[in-house]
């Protein structure tokens, strides 16, 4: 007969097989579990991802049509552009030549308009002005017996009197035109009278200078004393300074000496 000591191992053996068992099986159980969630998971990624590439080829192709449509408006709206840009510069040449053309014509019938057979005036009694007027004419001065003088701006076509050319016009009409002479005889005598007397003034304000450099220059020593400042009288300024012992030592072996003159600090020459 086996021990209670050896039933009870067997059954702990028992119980622990049992066990190890059961742990097995719920794994296997588990494991298969697993297997058929991620198996469902992954078709899941699959679904969506297939989903999610179809709308991304859908967007591309929308981008493509999209981006074809903008390029060919672009390349449309360009090719207007282009057109009305060169259908402006045409306008504006034809303009240009317009202009510069009547340009040229109205200067042609400014030069010829004298010559025409039913023109009121002699060609000779003109003089041409150009600016601000076409023409001053002198009526019969072929003749030699000018009669009246009239002012004459020639135009063509639709041309109208500047802003110069107008009040010009109304200068002439208002009767402000005046007959002035201007004697160069007159003036010439007035200014040798004006230059002689300014040659007088200057050669009174010389002599003065002079004798105001001469007081100025005179030294004033008595022997055995000691000598006395002496002022000196600046050129530039006018004011009067002394000179210092070391330039007065100086000036007693030369006959001149420059020194500064201590108020405008400009060189003045010092004579003994």
């Amino acid at each position: 007969m086996m021990s209670t000591g050896t039933i009870i191992g067997i059954i702990f053996l028992f119980l622990a097989v049992f066990f190890i068992g059961f742990l097995v099986a719920k794994y296997l159980t588990e494991q298969k579990k697993w297997g058929t969630k991620k198996a469902e998971l992954l078709q899941e990624f699959e679904s969506v991802k297939s989903t999610l590439e179809k709308k991304l080829v859908e967007l591309q192709l929308v981008h493509q049509t999209e981006t074809s449509e903008l390029q060919a408006q672009h390349s449309q709206n360009v090719t207007i552009l282009k057109e009305k840009f060169s259908e402006i510069i045409k306008l504006h040449r034809k303009d240009a030549v317009m202009r510069s053309r009547n340009t040229l014509m109205g200067k042609l019938w400014e030069a010829v308009a004298p010559y025409i057979p039913k023109f009121r005036y002699h060609p000779s009694d003109m003089k041409f002005i150009g600016a601000p007027i076409d023409y001053i004419i002198f009526d019969g001065m072929n003749k030699k017996d000018i009669q009246k003088i009239v002012f004459l701006e020639i135009k063509t076509g639709k041309s109208n009197l500047n802003a110069q050319e107008k009040k010009l016009k109304n200068v002439i009409q208002s009767g402000e035109v005046h007959w002035e002479e201007f004697r160069i005889d007159d003036i010439v005598s007035i200014e040798l009278e004006e230059s002689k007397e300014l040659q007088e003034d200057l050669k009174k304000e010389l002599t003065e200078l002079e004798k105001e450099v001469e007081r100025s220059n005179v030294r004033q020593t008595v022997s055995n004393e000691p000598i006395i400042e002496i002022e000196y009288t600046c050129a530039h300024c006018q004011q009067h300074f002394v000179l210092d012992k070391d330039e007065r030592e100086i000036l007693k072996t030369k006959e001149k000496i420059t020194v500064k003159c201590p108020t405008c600090d400009k060189l003045v020459m010092v004579r003994k």
